[in-house]
């Protein structure tokens, strides 16, 4: 979806002003097997509180991965992309000088959900449990039905429920400019101009981005936790010393910058350039 608007202002025979907006959005990812949304884990046999567990939005058809068999990985993403321009332009003829300024604001933004069967339940299956005598006997060779009998059992070797975090990014450039075309006489025209750009580091909107590692901070659980090892210390380590610390920073908590990385503010950019007319109809 797009959206443009354009005027120009003339503010007097020789000043004439340009306003410009644009709009862009659209969507970046793929969501598989929309018909898969919502889908009812209790049909499978699982327990209506598992069901609920998981919410709507995101519960699929579980993914079942068996040693030797193509598992049921089904994912998906939607990225919306939007983005906000906007640019003013300055122009002034004044006698051999045609003057020119404005500015350049454009703002991006992506949201993101991330949708995975493996959000709704993983369960693996192989020879863990079908193999024998002992648990440490060698599957059979060339055989894929120990794998797949775990399957039949119901008795996977592992599995997981994964928590997709979604976000929210955006980032802005900032552009100025002014520039003289300089008319010296009827053959040579100089171009002169400065133009500085400025471009915001990424940050998310509701700052869950993790920006680092804080090897210092003490764990609120750190005076539960030596008081239970203080029942039975080791030698090496006294109670004293024995310490839980370290935690993540997230971006724009606890004085931390909103910003994910540094950006430079040094972009300036000059611009020269000339025009010469060597004859008068034909090279310049």
């Amino acid at each position: 979806r797009q959206f443009a608007l354009d005027h120009v202002y003339v503010m007097t025979p020789s000043t004439v002003l340009n306003f410009r907006y644009g709009y862009n959005w659209f969507v970046r990812g793929t969501n598989s097997n929309p018909d898969n949304h919502g889908f009812d884990l209790t049909s499978l046999g699982f327990p209506a509180s598992y069901n609920s567990s998981i919410p709507d939005d995101i519960r699929r058809f579980p993914r079942f991965n068996i040693t030797g068999y193509q598992g049921t990985a089904i994912g998906g993403e939607e990225r919306p992309n939007e983005t906000h321009s906007f640019i003013a332009t300055l122009n002034k003829s004044l006698g051999a000088h045609s003057l020119k300024s404005g500015i350049e604001v454009r703002q991006y933004r992506e949201t993101s959900e991330f949708f995975a069967n493996n959000q709704t339940g993983q369960f693996d299956f192989d020879a863990t449990w079908t193999r024998g005598p002992l648990n440490n006997s060698a599957t059979a060779p060339g055989s894929l039905g120990q794998s797949f009998a775990s399957f039949l059992l119901g008795i996977p070797s592992g599995g997981l429920v994964s928590r997709a975090a979604s976000y929210d990014e955006k980032s802005q450039n900032w552009g100025f400019f002014v520039q003289d075309d300089w008319r010296v006489n009827s053959r040579l025209t100089v171009n002169l101009g400065l133009r500085y750009e400025y471009e915001t580091p990424l940050s998310e909107v509701d700052d869950r981005s993790v920006r680092g590692f804080d090897t210092s901070v003490v764990q609120a659980i750190e005076a539960a936790a030596r008081a239970k090892y203080a029942l039975n210390p080791t030698p090496e380590v006294p109670v004293s010393q024995f310490n839980v610390r370290g935690g993540l920073t997230f971006a724009g908590v606890d004085g931390q910058p909103s910003g994910l990385y540094e950006t430079p503010k040094n972009n300036f950019m000059p611009r020269v350039g000339l025009a010469y007319k060597l004859d008068e109809a034909k090279t310049v």
